[in-house]
Formats: structure tokens, C-alpha cells, sequence
């Protein structure tokens, strides 16, 4: 039998990840930010198959417990670690004195599907079960990614609110309560995600599924959150720019929530001739990145019924529905 596509790419592959691990700071004031916090870098998490680590964003000063929000890094799968949210983390955990974790899980083809999925879920165990020695609230927890992220995210909130997706993956909800869902420029719908034109399907998809033929998946459809929305679904902050393919998915995801009753907040651009591109939501250079870091923090204060500070004002217009 023919090789998958995917294993062409395994030489690129190793020449690529150190690459993609390099992060560059695009957050002004970084170095400030981080002295206001505790950061622990690769704390291990048990239970992990195969082990895999996370980065801990504390602030400092702040009585416990702290409200936390755990991201999962883009990278198609293949590339990319939790170094790469580096800056959003600092921002996010500054700002708003939230516990920010950004978590690691293990890429393909070395490891594919559920592999990903199910260490996030050894995650939110994870977090249930050590909560107080992380300092911070099983009960105030909102899931969040970019790209890849963002999908893996989704997918983890459907099993967190959906027993029925619990069920096909094997699992029982996690002892935390998510109280929200930040998702940046990811993938919604299997159906329609070749549709979108995404750059490098071919290679991220048989590697993540394990399939040369991806849609040959017989549990495909567990990855399209659309599928698996319900009237229980967090409240949700979307992201998308106006030259980003994968926002027509974004787009999905929002009307479906919407049809479901679920609150939305989106900085999606559709048409704008802005020429924001995919991931434009982590570059902290610009205007367009750092308003969605801002309305990412704002998101968060909500979710305590907290007000936005003079300091964060919003640089562009905000959908907010129902």
C-alpha cells in the first residue's frame, strides 16, 4: 500500500518544529508583565498517554482561588508547542488576574487521533483534582485555542456539555465547571473544512486522523463541534480575519451557536479589506491583534461580572448575540 502523503514530510517535519517553537515577544512591555507574575514552565501532568507538559501563568498578589483559562496552541497538529502563546498568556494573566495554562499535547503523525483530545481531557482532570495546590476555581474555567487550538478547544467543550460526545469518546465530563469558550481562527465542520481552500490540509489532516483519505474517518464527525452544540454550550468570544480561509468554519460555528441560544461575542472580519490573515489574533504589533487580546480580557472580567478598566477601550466595533 502506498505511503500516506503525510509521510513525505516527516524530513521537513523535524527541520520545521524548532522553527515553529521559536517564539518571538509581539507584546509590548513583556518583560514588565512577566514580573508581575509566577510562571512555571514545564510542569508534567499524570496520567498524560503519551506524558506531556504545561505552562502555568500565576499572578502574583492574588488571593486564591483564581479563575483559570487553559489554551491549546495552533500548528496544524503537527508543529508548534505551548511556548507559542507565550505573550497571550502574559497579557491575559496581567490584565485580568486570571490563572492562564498553555498545554502541550502530542503532535502527529507520531501520535493521532484521539491522542490530542484525550490529554486535554487528562488535563481538565487534572485541574479538577488539583485545584488547590494549582490555586485556582474548578468552577471558573474557560477553554480557549488558536487554530489546531481552537478546534482541539471545541471539541473538549462539546465533551464537557454534551453527553453524547462524552460517550463516543469514552469519557465522563471532568469535575469543572467551563464557564466559557475563547476561540481563535479554528476549524468547525469536517464537512465543509476542504471547502475552505486552508493551506497544507493535505499534509495536517492524514497526519492528525491517521488516514491518507481523512474523510475515510469513521469518527470524523467527532471533530466537527457544529455537530455537537447544545443549549449548553459557555458563552462564546470568536475570532476571525477578512484573509484568513478558515473563517468561512468560524462563521459556522457562530450561526450554529446562535440557532442554540448560546452568547456569542466575535471580532470576525468578513470582507473588510484588511488583509488579516490567519492567527493575526497573536500578533501584538498590531492594532487588530492586541484589541482581540483586549476583548479576549473583557471577555473573561464578564465571565465575573466584572467592567472593563479605562485602559482597555475597544479599537473596533464588537458583535455580541443573542
Amino acid at each position: 500500500m502506498t505511503a500516506p502523503t503525510y509521510q513525505r514530510w516527516r524530513p521537513a517535519l523535524q527541520l520545521i518544529r524548532p522553527l515553529a517553537a521559536r517564539h518571538r515577544h509581539s507584546l509590548r512591555d513583556v518583560e514588565a508583565s512577566q514580573s508581575r507574575l509566577f510562571i512555571t514552565r514545564g510542569c508534567p501532568v499524570p496520567g498524560g498517554e503519551p506524558p506531556f507538559t504545561i505552562d502555568i501563568y500565576r499572578p502574583a498578589r492574588r488571593p486564591e482561588p483564581l479563575p483559570v483559562l487553559i489554551w491549546w496552541h495552533g500548528g496544524g497538529f503537527v508543529v508548534g508547542d505551548k511556548s507559542a502563546v507565550c505573550c497571550l498568556a502574559t497579557g491575559i494573566a496581567d490584565a485580568t488576574g486570571w490563572v492562564v495554562i498553555s498545554a502541550d499535547y502530542a503532535l502527529s503523525p507520531e501520535s493521532a487521533y484521539p491522542t490530542a483530545v484525550l490529554q486535554g481531557h487528562t488535563l481538565l482532570r487534572y485541574v479538577a483534582g488539583n485545584a488547590a495546590a494549582l490555586g485556582v476555581d474548578p468552577q471558573r474555567v474557560v477553554l480557549g485555542g488558536d487554530s489546531a487550538g481552537s478546534g482541539l478547544a471545541a471539541q473538549l467543550v462539546g465533551m464537557q456539555t454534551n453527553p453524547r460526545l462524552a460517550g463516543r469518546m469514552g469519557t465522563t465530563p471532568a469535575d469543572v465547571t467551563v464557564t466559557g469558550a475563547a476561540l481563535y481562527c479554528g476549524p468547525s465542520n469536517m464537512d465543509t473544512l476542504a471547502q475552505t481552500g486552508f493551506p497544507f490540509l493535505k499534509l495536517f489532516l492524514p497526519a492528525y486522523t491517521g488516514r491518507r483519505d481523512w474523510r475515510s474517518l469513521s469518527r470524523l464527525d467527532e471533530l466537527s463541534a457544529v455537530r455537537w452544540v447544545t443549549p449548553n454550550w459557555p458563552p462564546t468570544l470568536l475570532t476571525g480575519g477578512d484573509a484568513d480561509p478558515m473563517t468561512s468554519q468560524v462563521i459556522e460555528l457562530r450561526d450554529t451557536l446562535q440557532r442554540n441560544g448560546v452568547r456569542t461575542i466575535t471580532d470576525i472580519h468578513e470582507e473588510t479589506g484588511e488583509g488579516l490573515g490567519h492567527e493575526y489574533e497573536l500578533r501584538y504589533d498590531t492594532v487588530a491583534g492586541r484589541h482581540v487580546l483586549d476583548l479576549t480580557a473583557d471577555f473573561l472580567r464578564g465571565q465575573r461580572g466584572e467592567t472593563r478598566s479605562a485602559d482597555t477601550e475597544s479599537a473596533s466595533p464588537v458583535s455580541t448575540s443573542p
